[in-house]
C-alpha cells in the first residue's frame, strides 16, 4: 500500500476521484471503501495507517469536525507521513495549522492532480511520479 486517504464521508466523491488519479500514476491507494462487511474497521485502519508511507488528509469544513479524520491525521503527522490537502479553503484544526496545506479548491475531479500533490507523495514514497510517463 502506498497511500492512505483520510476523509469524512460527505467528501467521498472527491476521495474517490483522488484515488482514481493515483491509480493512473500506478500508486496503490487504500481508503475505507475497501472495508468488508463485518470487518473490525478500527483494527484494519490502525494496521494500514501504521505501514502506509503517505497519508492524504482531506481537510474541509466537514472533516475538521470528524474525530476519525483528526485521529488519522495525528497518527500520520507523528509518523511524518502526512500530506494535508484543503478541499474548500477551510483552515485545518489548530494542531495542523503550522503544516503547509495544499489548496485543492480549484481542482476538479477528473483533472490530473496538481504537481504539488504528486511531488509530495513521490517524496514520501522515494520515487518519481509523473503523468507523462504513463
Amino acid at each position: 500500500m502506498d497511500v492512505f486517504i483520510s476523509y469524512t464521508h460527505t467528501d467521498r466523491p472527491v476521495a474517490a476521484a483522488i484515488a482514481g488519479e493515483f491509480a493512473k500514476l500506478a500508486i496503490e491507494v487504500w481508503w475505507d471503501h475497501d472495508l468488508m462487511a463485518g470487518e473490525d474497521y478500527r483494527r484494519r485502519i490502525t494496521e494500514i495507517l501504521a505501514r502506509t508511507p503517505a497519508v492524504i488528509v482531506l481537510w474541509s469544513r466537514r472533516s475538521i469536525a470528524s474525530q476519525w479524520v483528526l485521529a488519522e491525521a495525528t497518527t500520520a503527522s507523528e509518523r511524518r507521513a502526512l500530506v494535508p490537502l484543503s478541499l474548500d479553503g477551510e483552515r485545518p484544526p489548530i494542531d495542523f495549522r503550522s503544516l503547509h496545506t495544499i489548496q485543492l479548491d480549484g481542482w476538479c475531479p477528473g483533472d490530473p492532480l496538481p504537481q504539488e500533490v504528486v511531488r509530495a507523495v513521490a517524496g514520501l514514497l522515494g520515487r518519481s511520479l509523473s503523468y507523462s510517463t504513463q
